[in-house]
């Protein structure tokens, strides 16, 4: 009889591997011009015009006459709703294939055991932190009028000093009911930095939709290896840090501003290169942000992970979520604009992806045959 071992032996081969990538990189596009050429008009949907009642104009009413029931409504309203359901559901589905890899990254076996019902429950406390977010950006920006003003140095000191702060900071209050369930087990380190990271992963996933609307989808398979990641370990990084306040009493204060102070720079920072448009250029510094925070992610998921040979390895869980979003964006940008066009639209943000694959399954750091 095999073992697991046997069975999954493929998982640790780099050929069969690519083969694995391969494979369903052409089953997206297959199925992509199956469905451009026998459902033309399976994509064609009358747009809905909100002229009158736009979520937008009901939000902006809502604050002025300060009814906060309201202003929370519409601004669920204008983030699941408003835009089609194919956009928010390209978003679950890429947090959801981020979320089977922080399962295996947290060595969360799936039975009924205590961390993988906490992981879920972070990644829906995550998606429920981004509403906090829009309430702290109601009262800084619409209330004390601290927002978006004509000068760069207005910019500029928003999104390095408010952007990352507000975000980290809703994003930590969201991880906040699981300390005490996280500390009951001190010694077992990895959850805490992986269930922090699943609150990370949630915000992002309800982050996007709003990129992936704007973009009819393009930009999924860049912001899903930067977006989603940087949130996982800008998150999990802090909600780790606050858990070593109670299990290192004599650094652990210290740590976690430290640790804080740090991300929300890095966020802030992060954020400013590619946004503000007095840095263009900059745009090869934001990814050295980006690996500075991967790094120290990975840094402290090997310190507390157990070594040894697992049945799958964890390279061909991440090479297979990451083909599966691939493929799904093939498919069904190729289905609404056709094979060569969806091939030139989406060949910049692809290329621009491999060196960020090359990073992760460099800090996967896993043995592989050849």
């Amino acid at each position: 009889m095999w073992t697991k071992q046997k069975r999954f032996r493929y998982t640790h081969s780099q050929r069969c591997l690519w083969w694995m990538v391969g494979c369903l990189l052409l089953a997206g596009v297959v199925l992509g011009v199956g469905l451009r050429l026998f459902a033309e008009q399976a994509h064609a949907h009358p747009e809905t015009s909100f002229v009158e009642d736009s979520p937008g104009e009901h939000y902006q009413l809502a604050i002025e006459q300060r009814d906060w029931a309201k202003v929370a409504y519409w601004i669920v309203v204008m983030q699941f709703l408003s835009v089609e359901p194919v956009y928010v559901w390209m978003a679950l589905i890429a947090g959801i294939a981020w979320l089977v890899f922080l399962l295996q990254a947290g060595q969360v076996r799936f039975r009924c055991e205590r961390p993988l019902l906490l992981m879920l429950l972070a990644f829906i406390a995550g998606i429920a932190s981004t509403w906090l977010t829009h309430a702290v950006i109601v009262v800084q920006e619409e209330l004390y009028g601290f927002g978006w003003h004509d000068s760069d140095l207005s910019r500029g000191m928003l999104y390095f000093f408010t952007v990352g702060l507000r975000e980290e900071l809703c994003k930590l209050i969201g991880f906040m009911p699981f300390v005490p369930i996280l500390l009951r087990a001190p010694h077992n380190r990895l959850p805490m930095l992986m269930v922090a990271g699943a609150v990370g992963l949630g915000f992002a996933a309800a982050e996007n939709i709003s990129y992936y609307a704007s973009g009819f989808g393009v930009a999924l398979p860049v912001r899903f290896l930067t977006a989603n990641f940087f949130h996982i370990a800008a998150t999990g990084l802090c909600g780790y840090a606050f858990c070593q306040i109670f299990t290192n009493h004599r650094h652990g204060l210290q740590d976690f501003f430290t640790t804080f102070a740090v991300v929300v720079a890095i966020h802030g920072l992060y954020n400013s290169l590619l946004v503000l448009p007095q840095l263009d250029g900059f745009e090869l510094f934001a990814t050295a942000v980006y690996i500075l925070m991967c790094y120290q992610f990975f840094q402290v998921m090997h310190q507390w992970r157990s070594l040894g040979s697992e049945p799958i390895s964890l390279t061909a869980n991440f090479l297979f979520v990451l083909s599966s979003v691939v493929a799904m964006v093939l498919c069904l940008q190729i289905a609404q604009m056709g094979l060569m066009e969806a091939i030139r639209v989406l060949s910049p943000e692809l290329l621009g992806s491999v060196l960020l694959v090359i990073l992760f399954i460099r800090e996967i750091n896993e043995p592989l045959q050849p």
